[in-house]
Formats: structure tokens, C-alpha cells, sequence
């Protein structure tokens, strides 16, 4: 199934099982990987059939043992199907979901680069979220660490609870030569 109009097409395959297709569970565990080792379990899918005419009754058992089973060995997609009336509606839906663009995550710089802004041992969350409370920008950290004034205020914040966590961070700034604002 195509994923998109807009961009390359790119194939879908999906694995059609019922119950009675879990009675050999080996057969059906061979078609699962054989799917899954296809594309590197990338664009795979199986929709699996809870209810066939003449079947057992076990369709939303089976399915459950097959989302347990697979869990945690892998993170292919498995839509039940009430019917077989429905599959061209489940596909069509699973289709639109595939094709929505997630929202883009939007990424505050200086607090992603805080972390990487001192030497020694790697800066604690903690530390990360005290510093950008005090400091709003990587230039504003680099005018605190090179004044006595600042470093004297960096220490004070984040003596706790790692007492070096100020001095990685004016050692950094030193090592680098990071701009401050005054410059």
C-alpha cells in the first residue's frame, strides 16, 4: 500500500493471519519473521482477522497471544479485523495515520547544548535545568563563567549536588573561548 502521495512511493507489506492460522504456530512464527526481515521490520504490518466464518471462536484470544509474543521482539503494526467486510476500511484508515506528518518537535538549542557545555563528568539534568534557569543563552553562561561576580553566582547555584559542576562549566567557557554578550 502506498504511503503517500507527495513524496516516493514506498511499499507496505501486511501479513493477513486468523486464529486457525495460529493453530502451527511455528508456520505462522516463520511468515512473521520472513515479513519482518524483509525491510528490516520497517513498512510491515499484519492485520489479523478476530472473527472467520466456520472458525473458532478464540479470534481475540489468539490476537492477544500475538501481541504478547510479540512485544518484545518487535514493532510491527497489528490491526485487528472484526471482518473481512472491513479490511478495505481498516487499510484505508491505517493508511491515513502512516501518512500524517508528526508535528515537528520544536528544540530549545541552548537547553539541548547545555549538557556539552562543561569538562570533567557529563552535567546532571539537574544541573542542566538549574543553569538554564540563571542563564537564558549559551552567551549569557559564557559572561557569568568569566567574571568573578558570575563564577561566584555559578558556584553558589550549583554547588548542590555536585560541588565541580560550576567549575566544568567556567572551565569550559575558559577552554573555548565562548563569547560572552559584553563582547
Amino acid at each position: 500500500m502506498p504511503r503517500s502521495r507527495e513524496e516516493e512511493q514506498q511499499v507496505f507489506r501486511v501479513l493477513l493471519l486468523s486464529s486457525s492460522d495460529m493453530e502451527s504456530s511455528t508456520h505462522a512464527s516463520a511468515r512473521i519473521e520472513r515479513l519482518d526481515h524483509q525491510t528490516g521490520g520497517r513498512n510491515v504490518g499484519i492485520i489479523f482477522l478476530l472473527h472467520e466464518k466456520g472458525g473458532s471462536e478464540n479470534g481475540m484470544k489468539e490476537y492477544l497471544k500475538l501481541q504478547m509474543s510479540l512485544m518484545s521482539t518487535s514493532k510491527i503494526a497489528i490491526l485487528p479485523l472484526a471482518s473481512v467486510s472491513h479490511l478495505l476500511a481498516t487499510v484505508q484508515s491505517f493508511q491515513r495515520q502512516l501518512c500524517m506528518v508528526p508535528p515537528s518537535k520544536k528544540v530549545d538549542a541552548p537547553h539541548e547544548l547545555l549538557p556539552f557545555s562543561n569538562v570533567g563528568d557529563a552535567m546532571t539534568e539537574h544541573t542542566r535545568n538549574i543553569l538554564s534557569d540563571i542563564c537564558h543563552s549559551i552567551p549569557e553562561v559564557a559572561g557569568a563563567a568569566t567574571t568573578s561576580h558570575g563564577q561566584e553566582q555559578l558556584k553558589e547555584w550549583l554547588s548542590a549536588p555536585h560541588p565541580n559542576s560550576a567549575q566544568g562549566v567556567i572551565d569550559f567557557v575558559r577552554i573555548s573561548r565562548v563569547p560572552s554578550p559584553r563582547a
